[in-house]
């Protein structure tokens, strides 16, 4: 059975919406839950964050205080992470170019 599950979050209604499905997933099955959110920064500097470190460390620490008070052991990480993603395309208008997320390490991600 399953004893360890990974939670990538974010900081949408939909990443809270996984938190509790994989609480309820994991409370069920005695698992333990990692949860992972990555940071996604360009790799040019042009375009800000989404969020500071802080504000994605509260994240995870609120994700991980959670899953414990509903008695799922938990743990996290943040991570960041360059883009390749172009600021002035739009994910309706292709460019041709890939718009997934690259993430080599140790180069493309950090701790």
């Amino acid at each position: 059975m399953l004893n360890r599950l990974l939670l990538a979050l974010d900081q949408f209604d939909t990443g809270q919406a996984a938190l509790e499905f994989t609480g309820q997933v994991a409370h069920a099955t005695h698992a333990s839950v990692r949860v992972l959110h990555v940071r996604e920064l360009e790799m040019l500097g042009r375009v800000p964050a989404l969020e500071t470190v802080e504000e994605a460390e509260r994240l995870v620490r609120e994700a991980v205080f959670r899953l414990r008070l509903n008695g799922v052991p938990a743990d996290g990480r943040v991570r960041s992470c360059a883009t390749s993603r172009s600021p002035v395309a739009s994910p309706k208008k292709p460019t041709g170019g890939s718009a997934m997320p690259s993430c080599s390490a140790p180069a493309g991600c950090t701790a």
